[in-house]
């Protein structure tokens, strides 16, 4: 735990010279590899509302820079003004259509282009469902899901 306040301290000075006016909120979990956090960022700041992948691409750099410098394997779990929480409701929305309209007319449906991190969570949605298949189609970052009527 007291590593993770180490890198918590190290994030929060990380993000003080890019954004001086930033908040962040780390949230409180039990898993010691795992450091979850929020960044309210003003809205002239806002670049994540610009481009979905900011986040996961952000999560992904951040993450290989901390587990060099700590010498130990860290997962970081990043949102930017709550953006990824309102993703992962408009993701869930969007599927639940996409699965009605299968079902309803009996044709396969398909999501935009997600990346990896947004796959995952539409995989893990429709994991318990039994009445559709899902498959990937394409390659990155330009893959897709597609939802078919069992």
């Amino acid at each position: 735990m007291r590593r993770n306040k180490e890198i918590q301290n190290f994030l929060e000075d990380f993000f003080k010279k890019f954004f001086p006016d930033y908040k962040i909120e780390f949230n409180n979990l039990k898993l010691d590899n795992i450091i979850s956090f929020n960044i309210n960022i003003p809205i002239k700041d806002k670049i994540a509302q610009t481009d979905s992948n900011f986040i996961y691409n952000l999560q992904l750099i951040l993450g290989k820079i901390i587990r060099k410098k700590f010498q130990e394997e860290i997962i970081l779990d990043i949102d930017i003004n709550n953006e990824k929480e309102k993703r992962i409701k408009y993701l869930t929305a969007l599927v639940d259509e996409l699965v009605r309209q299968a079902l309803l007319t009996k044709k396969e449906k398909t999501t935009p282009y997600l990346n990896p991190q947004e796959r995952k969570i539409v995989y893990n949605y429709l994991s318990q469902r039994n009445d559709v298949i899902i498959e990937s189609q394409g390659f990155d970052p330009q893959k897709r899901i597609v939802i078919k009527p069992k």
